[in-house]
């Protein structure tokens, strides 16, 4: 085997590499209106506890408890923003790094 051929294993399998690096990392991306998803869901669950419960939410504790829920909530979606930033970041930096190989 010569030096050609063996340099073109290598770059057929850093390829491959990169290639399946790629697609995983895609599978982690969010989907659309995710976000919306989970402010639906979480206004469903309070929903259920005041017919369920019969909760007055104009009593200050209850009151204190819900904006609570919600500060909680947005605390988890930028945590999740962040996560997909990085995954973003990655792929840029992933990609950056095969067009320099191929160079």
């Amino acid at each position: 085997m010569n030096e050609s051929q063996a340099d073109n294993i290598i770059q057929s399998y850093e390829t491959d590499s990169i290639t399946a690096l790629r697609s995983d990392l895609d599978k982690l991306r969010p989907k659309p209106y995710t976000w919306l998803i989970q402010w639906l869901m979480c206004l469903t669950t309070i929903g259920a506890i005041l017919y369920i419960a019969k909760v007055d939410l104009l009593v200050e504790q209850n009151f204190v408890w819900l904006l609570l829920l919600f500060v909680a909530i947005g605390f988890s979606h930028r945590d999740d923003y962040l996560a997909h930033k990085r995954i973003d970041l990655v792929i840029k930096l992933l990609d950056k790094n095969a067009f320099h190989k191929r160079s």
